[in-house]
């Protein structure tokens, strides 16, 4: 008799790993045992070569859907004399190593079972089984096991008992598993905190009447409250943008299914796969100009091409739209600039000047995640917009794969995220929103002590942003300070450049790669706002050139919120700027900031506000209420317009010392004055910056070309940059992170492994030349 132990590493928990185990023993008549462990999946089995072989190549082939290996290894240890194969416990104390599972979109055999009505969990709410339901929003410690999440209060029935022994269910060791006799208990709340029903059977139906009143309610998800109303009626989407103090910002919209989608959006084969994905996040579709459910445009969506959509990635959404058959608006349950509410008590109490109604649950979301966004370019490269349900926590496998060092990156402030590095792998947290409210913050330090928990990391070194004011560097200083470890600051926009060179395994190249990143803010090493950069990478050395000439700051963080200050900065010595400008100012205001342009306390290089400049003197936006409305206002106009490139262009002058817009306002002034349409002169901007990109890429001699920042999450950008460029040159995008700062985090690791690698090679160097 030959005993194995063979250890295997990666997402390998809270997939139905171990019931695959169990089977594929059982079947080829092997006895042995597996256990859950805090680094991954141990499994002692009798076998010799022949059989051993044969069940790792069987393992294989029969993983769970969302089952990952990223490490096995096998030893023979002394025989053990096992009975049968079984399923364990293990209490061995054994350091973190694994990959933490996401939660995962309920899946079809769940759906069928919640719509039949011969099924035990027929409108069951909370239906999931080994491969769908919630993991990383309810898990409380490791190993996976039920006693360790926020399902560990509920007991169950018999009949779920007999399913979690039965190896050959569906839900046979699954943690999440219960149903309408041992159920998680659903709650109906008046907005005054009254309590309605307790019923479960009627709470749904409660729920779908309200929404056909035209009444908003807040839905407990799987990550946090939704606030939820009927996409048809007017007057209840135009009451919530007036209880959310949220007048233009676009709302995501639920559907029951595809076929409706379709029928109010173009759908391409790329989008439906990922709006059925195991993640099943909100994707942006294209409108159509007649949409055939009724909804309403214009109040959804203002002034955009796309409508951002999504099924029911739970049961309870699936029951609410399948029941109410018509689009619903399901956005974060926040209130304006706060994090999205997860605890019962605090979402009643904030949301209740904004819902009508509350659809409560007693199961506890131990980690709050908004839903993911993302889109698909025309030329299907698919853009994360925001990265959370479904996708967090994240394993970079290529950052800091060979490092020893215990590493904690605290991020930017805007779209904040932080990244933890445990000696194995490198976790990367959801997007946790806008730093700077108390609200946030906490949420922040929550998820942060959370994963720190989970992992049990002794963080040896901090990275944080070079920005002196950010919170996330002050809250990096204050963590460092207490730790007693090393605190490393990284400049924002070479963190940028870091995370999209690390992305696509470019850190190592040996061939020299530009770099640009664009976007609203980052502290330079001058002190100055940076956001055009242009970066040279090359043997372990990154080469800040040049960004766009600098442009006054105008009233600080006001000027990202007022295109029209931007306008004034870029083009407000310009005489026919001026004029076309002064009526989006009181004398008052005009005579103030004109003063405050010529003698600015601090200047900028932005391509965000230069885009927001260009919106603001062509009259399509003055001021946001949301951050990106200008850019976004921009790229709808000029999606509207025929695809072809415009025979002229705005001209820039690319120098050593700066990129030169001056001749922009005799251009754009010209246009104006010649009728030409928004539309017609946003095609026009979007080419221009396109060719821009290229031109700095020639201007270097450099063939391969590197995207980062917010100002490439624009899908008209993207695809004339890639429409445009020679058959010899290489675009390299984003492809687990977003362009925007969720990927400062990542980008201040990949840095840090930038400079020890430079270290290290030049190290190397001396010893050789020594020698």
């Amino acid at each position: 008799m030959t005993t194995r132990h063979i250890h295997i590493k990666g997402r390998v928990q809270g997939v139905g790993f171990r019931p695959a185990v169990f089977r594929v023993a059982t079947s080829m008549h092997l006895k042995g045992r597996v256990a859950n462990t805090a680094d991954g999946v141990h499994i002692e089995i009798n076998a010799d070569d022949k059989d051993l072989a044969l069940f790792l190549s069987t393992l294989q082939n029969q993983l769970p859907p969302m089952a990952v290996i990223s490490d096995l290894k096998v030893e023979e240890v002394a025989p053990i004399d096992f009975p049968s194969f079984s399923i364990v416990k293990d209490d061995v104390i054994r350091p973190f190593d694994m990959w933490i599972t996401p939660d995962l979109a309920m899946c079809d055999d769940c759906r069928k079972s919640l719509h039949s009505k011969e099924d035990k969990r027929h409108a069951y709410a909370f239906t999931t089984c080994l491969n769908c339901g919630p993991r990383y929003s309810i898990i409380k410690a490791l190993p996976y096991e039920r006693e360790f999440t926020s399902m560990a209060y509920l007991h169950a029935c018999p009949s779920c008992e007999k399913e979690y022994q039965n190896p050959v269910d569906n839900r046979f060791y699954s943690q999440t598993n219960s149903c309408p006799s041992c159920a998680v208990q659903m709650k109906w709340w008046t907005s005054g905190g009254v309590l309605v029903s307790k019923n479960q059977d009627h709470i749904i139906d409660l729920a779908v009447e309200a929404l056909k009143q035209g009444k908003i309610i807040a839905v407990k998800g799987i990550g946090g409250y939704l606030l939820m109303c009927d996409a048809v009626q007017e007057n209840a989407i135009v009451a919530l943008r007036h209880r959310k103090h949220r007048p233009h910002k676009p709302f995501a919209i639920l559907y029951p299914g595809i076929e409706m989608i379709k029928a109010d959006t173009t759908v391409t084969a790329a989008e439906e796969r990922w709006l059925k994905s195991v993640q099943s996040p909100i994707v942006l579709c294209k409108l159509k100009n007649q949409p055939a459910t009724g909804i309403c445009c214009q109040q959804l969506a203002p002034g955009l091409a796309q409508l951002g959509v999504m099924l029911p990635y739970s049961p309870l959404l699936e029951l609410l739209s399948t029941q109410i058959n018509r689009p619903l608006v399901a956005t974060s349950g926040n209130i304006s600039g706060g994090p999205i509410e997860f605890k019962d008590d605090n979402a009643l109490k904030n949301l209740s000047g904004i819902a009508d109604y509350f659809l409560t649950s007693d199961r506890e979301i131990v980690v709050p995640q908004d839903d993911s966004v993302m889109r698909v370019s025309r030329n299907e490269n698919s853009i994360i917009i925001r990265r959370s349900r479904g996708f967090a926590p994240a394993i970079m496998k290529t950052v800091l794969s060979d490092s020893k060092v215990n590493i904690l990156a605290f991020g930017a402030d805007m779209k904040s995220s932080f990244a933890l590095y445990d000696g194995h792998n490198l976790n990367v947290s959801q997007y946790l929103g806008h730093l700077g409210s108390f609200e946030t913050n906490e949420v922040f330090r929550s998820c942060l002590d959370h994963l720190l928990q989970l992992t049990k990391t002794r963080v040896q070194k901090v990275l944080a942003d070079l920005h002196p004011a950010y919170y996330s560097s002050q809250m990096a200083e204050e963590y460092a300070a207490a730790a007693r470890v090393p605190l490393i600051k990284v400049q924002h926009h070479r963190a940028h450049f870091a995370a999209v060179l690390a992305e696509n395994n470019l850190l190592k190249g040996d061939r020299p790669i530009l770099g640009l990143v664009w976007d609203g803010t980052g502290y330079g090493d001058d002190g100055q706002i940076w956001g055009s950069e242009c970066f040279v990478y090359h043997d372990y050395e990154m080469i800040h050139y040049h960004g766009l000439n600098y442009f006054a700051q105008l009233a600080g963080d006001k000027m990202s919120q007022e295109p029209r200050l931007s306008a004034l900065s870029v083009l407000g010595d310009h005489e026919g700027c001026q004029n076309t400008l002064k009526d989006q100012f009181t004398e008052q205001e005009w005579n103030f900031f004109v003063r405050a342009k010529n003698q600015p306390a601090i200047t900028t290089s932005s391509m965000g506000r230069f885009i927001d400049a260009f919106a603001a003197i062509t009259g399509v936006c003055s001021k946001q209420s949301y951050e990106g409305q200008a850019a976004m206002l921009l790229e709808a106009l000029a999606w509207k317009e025929e695809w072809s490139v415009p025979q002229q262009l705005y001209r820039f002058i690319i120098t050593d010392t700066g990129i030169d817009h001056s001749a922009l306002p005799d251009q754009i002034i010209s246009d104006l004055n010649e009728g030409l349409s928004t539309g017609e002169m946003s095609r026009k901007f979007w080419f221009s910056l396109a060719v821009l990109a290229l031109d700095l890429a020639d201007f270097h001699g450099i063939k391969d070309l590197a995207l980062s920042g917010g100002v490439f999450q624009n899908d008209y950008l993207i695809t004339a940059i890639q429409t445009l460029k020679r058959n010899d040159m290489q675009i390299y995008l984003h492809q687990q992170l977003s362009p925007n700062d969720e990927n400062i985090a990542v980008g201040q690791m990949a840095w840090y492994q930038m400079t020890e690698e430079k270290k290290l090679v030049e190290s190397i160097k001396i010893t050789a030349t020594c020698v």
